[in-house]
């Protein structure tokens, strides 16, 4: 666990370059703590057993701009200890980091980029997360892009990029060389059209995994005005797998977000492709409204995945609340894998005092399982107080509350948490 590599070290050496060569950033620096009780450390049923679980941790983000340079990275380590219960003595080095470092060769027309996206991914989304269930992965993509005016309502963007994948659980462990390559004309004032070409070559290190080659192309439109952003992607994609028949089908998606007021939004998202996990990995680092990553289980085979999510939020000085709901169906081409998911969440946040918030939360979701005729109905619902100290230190006090009832009697269970945290959070 926690097996910080030389993908790793290489982006903080690139990082350390950039950020000497800031002329303006800001960073900010929050250590944290915190101490759980946990009612069913294992969630197993009828096998109940409390653990107290002690967490530290720093979180660290920075923006900044440069002549040639730009850094967006957000990165944090925490340390859990369980210090009671089936893990007792046990640690657990929770490290993510989401970076993109951005480097000006020539304005407007070649630009150098390079990104890392470190985090936890559930081995079993069968299982709950705890412990001996989640496993460190990261994925390292670096590349010129190029662009070039051809006249004032046309440009033509050329984007090779490397892609490094690494799962700590899994032997998937893959190198990709991807090719994207697209062509954009401006009909209108923020209105757009053009046609773009994916090509991503995937070679599996284990030479007893099948590497695949995905091509795409896609007719994509867009048309923005002050109070909505409308896109769509269509077109195809062909999978060509080592010694085996290709798979040929329609791929694409629907953008929608529109601002209600300057405060509330209304988004929806639609898409059915034909991908794999690695991708939808790569894409939540990139896309995270464009659905949920964390219960979607790895894999060196491709899918069909279909998906619709629909997110309202509102920000404004009083009550802040968001409403979301995803429908995702998984269909592997060879892998029993197969799942469909429903899930629908809300989340309300008000200050109830100048220094003190309290919110409340909801997560209810159904998990079908086609290839093992299994069913898991998931509900967690949770609450929590804000306090602030002062404008650096906050303290929270939450709770929450998981529930699966499963077909399968031994996968059911409760587990219910309190948490008590403290942040302190300052600038440079």
């Amino acid at each position: 666990m926690f097996n910080f590599g030389i993908s790793n070290y290489s982006l903080v050496i690139a990082a350390g370059i950039f950020v000497t060569s800031l002329t303006a950033a800001a960073v900010e620096i929050k250590p944290q703590a915190s101490l759980a009780m946990q009612t069913n450390t294992r969630t197993m049923a009828g096998q109940e057993q409390e653990d107290l679980i002690r967490t530290t941790g720093l979180a660290v983000s920075v923006d900044g701009d440069g002549k040639s340079f730009q850094l967006d990275a957000d990165a944090s380590v925490k340390k859990k200890e369980y210090l009671s219960g089936i893990y007792e003595g046990k640690e657990y080095d929770d490290f993510a980091l989401n970076a993109v470092a951005n480097w000006v060769i020539i304005k407007d027309q070649l630009t150098w980029i390079l990104k890392d996206f470190y985090t936890q991914q559930i081995i079993n989304s069968l299982i709950p997360e705890t412990p001996d269930n989640i496993r460190d992965t990261n994925v390292l993509t670096f590349g010129p892009l190029f662009n070039y005016q051809i006249t004032g309502r046309q440009r033509l963007s050329l984007k090779p990029e490397y892609r490094e994948y690494r799962y700590d659980a899994y032997d998937i462990d893959n190198k990709q060389g991807a090719l994207d390559v697209s062509w954009n004309y401006q009909p209108a004032e923020r209105a757009n059209i053009g046609f773009r070409g994916e090509l991503n070559k995937i070679e599996y290190e284990n030479s007893a995994l099948i590497n695949n080659e995905f091509r795409s192309i896609y007719l994509t439109l867009s048309k923005a005005s002050a109070v909505y952003n409308f896109s769509v992607d269509a077109g195809t994609t062909r999978v060509d797998r080592e010694g085996m028949n290709s798979v040929y089908g329609a791929s694409g998606n629907i953008k929608w977000l529109y601002n209600i007021t300057s405060d509330t939004f209304f988004r929806i998202y639609v898409a059915s492709n034909l991908t794999d996990t690695n991708n939808s990995l790569l894409n939540s680092s990139i896309n995270p409204d464009d659905g949920n990553f964390s219960n979607e289980q790895a894999s060196s085979d491709y899918m069909r995945k279909r998906n619709f999510t629909l997110v309202y939020q509102t920000m404004n000085s009083g009550l802040r609340s968001r409403f979301w709901a995803e429908i995702r169906r998984q269909d592997f081409g060879v892998a029993l894998m197969d799942q469909n998911i429903d899930e629908f969440g809300v989340e309300f946040n008000y200050p109830i005092a100048n220094l003190m918030t309290a919110g409340i939360n909801m997560r209810h979701g159904e998990v079908e399982s086609l290839n093992i005729d299994r069913m898991d109905d998931q509900s967690r619902v949770g609450g929590n107080i804000n306090y602030h100290f002062s404008r650096r230190l906050r303290g929270v006090l939450e709770f929450k509350k998981y529930k699966n009832d499963s077909t399968i009697d031994t996968a059911d269970f409760t587990e219910k948490t309190i948490f008590l945290s403290f942040v302190y959070g300052y600038g440079i």
